[in-house]
This record gives structure tokens, C-alpha cells and sequence, in this order.
């Protein structure tokens, strides 16, 4: 039997726009708005899936060289950079979790919540609040490793380079990924050719 054909859903690539906005709604110097800002910057900016970012321990970021080091699948590790804001996002939410109550006995988990270190769950459900509260349509954590590999593309990146921050062994998934950019230039190339206002003797009249 053949088997059914079932077309790609494009996952939207969140807009600047909109991470800007979410990371309003994280503004603060309390314990959540220091852990949503440091969350939601490490997700956009280094492209961890949710699965590697929830495990993580404190250890797992070297702060001398702006990196975190994750386990990807089949638990082969990897090491992520992230940039200068991330890096004052994660240093702010490390000062606030020192008084949390569940950073006791040499805690080492990275990412606290109210019943000790937060699941995968938890952290979707902490930026779907989020995007609540700030308007936004539904947003899953997944889609901020989009953003990281469309604009990654987008300025120029080198393929092979987002094969080994993203931690993929088959190139199927630069095309997969790079669906969105592709698209992109394809509608920004059709506007610069301006094809149809080339074509002569056409009256443009309206209804």
C-alpha cells in the first residue's frame, strides 16, 4: 500500500516584534521575571530544543566563554553560545534563585519552580502565561528554535555551522528549517522584479 501524503505545516516563525513584547511582559526584579527573561533570551538567542533546556544544571553554564552545554538526543553533548544580554538575563536570574526556596542542600538544578526544578511542561506553560498576558497568539517553545535557525540563515549563517549548534546530523533538516527563509526571498525577489507592472497595455480600472 502507498502511503499517505500528509503536506508540511510550516511552524510560524515567531516575529522581533513579538519576542519584544514577551520579554516586556517579563520585565521585573522578582524571581519569575528574572527566570522568564533569562528562559525565553537562551531559547531565542542559542536555539536549545525545550527537552535540552529543562535538565539543565547550574554547571552547565561557563559564563568565561558565553556557553551552555547541553545533552541533545541520544545524549550526545554540545556546547551552545550565547550573547551579551543572554548572559546578563541568566547572571540576574542567578542572583535571584540564591534565595529561592528550593535552592537548599547544593541544588544544582539550573531552572526553579514551586515544586523544585521546573519540567519541560512547566516551562511551556510559564511562556504560554506569558504570551497570555501580553496579547499574543499561542506560542510553543519549539518555535523559538525556528526563530534561531531562520535568522541564522537569514543573515548569511553557514549551513554546516547550524548543523553543529542545532545538533543535527542530517542536512534534511536545513531544508526543513530554512522552508521559512526560502519563502522569504522568494516573495522579497518577486518584489524587486516587479514582473507584472513590466507588462505593457494592461488599463487598470476598478470595480
Amino acid at each position: 500500500m502507498t502511503p499517505p501524503i500528509v503536506p508540511e505545516k510550516p511552524i510560524p516563525v515567531p516575529k522581533l516584534d513579538t519576542l519584544r513584547k514577551l520579554l516586556a511582559e517579563c520585565e521585573g526584579t522578582n524571581f519569575e521575571s528574572r527566570r522568564g527573561t533569562a528562559i525565553i533570551r537562551l531559547l531565542a538567542d542559542s536555539g536549545p530544543r525545550i527537552g535540552e533546556l529543562a535538565p539543565l544544571d547550574i554547571d552547565a553554564i561557563e559564563f568565561t566563554e558565553n556557553t551552555v552545554l547541553v545533552l541533545g538526543k541520544g545524549r550526545r553533548p554540545r556546547t551552545l553560545p550565547f550573547s551579551d544580554k543572554t548572559r546578563t538575563a541568566l547572571r540576574r536570574y542567578l542572583r535571584a534563585r540564591a534565595s529561592h526556596r528550593w535552592a537548599v542542600n547544593d541544588n544544582p538544578a539550573l531552572w526553579l519552580g514551586q515544586q523544585g526544578r521546573m519540567t519541560a511542561s512547566g516551562i511551556q506553560q510559564m511562556i504560554e502565561r506569558r504570551a497570555t498576558s501580553a496579547g499574543l497568539d499561542h506560542l510553543h517553545p519549539h518555535q523559538f528554535r525556528h526563530f534561531f535557525a531562520h535568522n541564522w540563515l537569514a543573515i548569511g549563517g553557514q549551513e554546516q555551522d547550524l548543523m553543529m549548534l542545532a545538533g543535527w546530523r542530517s542536512r534534511q533538516m536545513i531544508g526543513r528549517y530554512g522552508a521559512s527563509v526560502a519563502d522569504e526571498h522568494a516573495r522579497d525577489a518577486h518584489r524587486r522584479a516587479r514582473l507584472g507592472d513590466q507588462i505593457q497595455g494592461l488599463r487598470v480600472s476598478t470595480p
